[in-house]
C-alpha cells in the first residue's frame, strides 16, 4: 500500500517483525497472501475508502494502539471499536454491513 503511494506521512505504527523470517506461522501465511495478491490489497484498500486522509487519521491512531488499550472483557466490543474509530468503523461498515453471510442464514 505504501509502495503504490496510498499511505503518506509520519506518525504510523512500526511492524512488530522487522525480519520476516521471525513471523509466526499464522502471520507469515497472511503476508506471503498479501505479497501475491498486492494488486487486489491495493483495490480494496481503495474499494472501502481506507486510502482517503480522514480515514487514515484513525488508520493511523490504530496502527499504534497498544495491546490492551480497549477493554478486552468487553461485552460491547465492536461498539467500543465504533465509540473510538467512528470514521473507520463507518467506512468498514459501509463496505460490509450488507455483504452475504452464511452466518446469518
Amino acid at each position: 500500500v505504501s509502495e503504490a503511494g496510498l499511505v503518506e506521512g509520519d506518525g504510523w505504527g512500526r511492524y512488530q517483525y522487522d525480519n520476516p523470517e521471525e513471523r509466526p506461522a499464522s502471520e507469515k501465511i497472511f503476508y506471503e497472501k498479501m505479497l501475491h495478491g498486492k494488486e487486489g490489497a491495493i483495490h480494496w484498500y481503495q474499494q472501502i475508502g481506507l486510502h482517503r486522509p480522514v480515514v487514515q487519521a484513525e488508520l493511523k491512531k490504530l496502527s499504534i494502539e497498544e495491546i490492551g488499550a480497549r477493554p478486552v472483557e468487553s461485552s460491547f466490543w465492536l461498539g467500543d471499536f465504533r465509540k473510538e474509530y467512528p470514521i473507520l468503523f463507518a467506512a468498514l461498515a459501509a463496505a460490509f454491513r450488507y455483504m452475504p453471510s452464511n452466518s446469518r442464514l
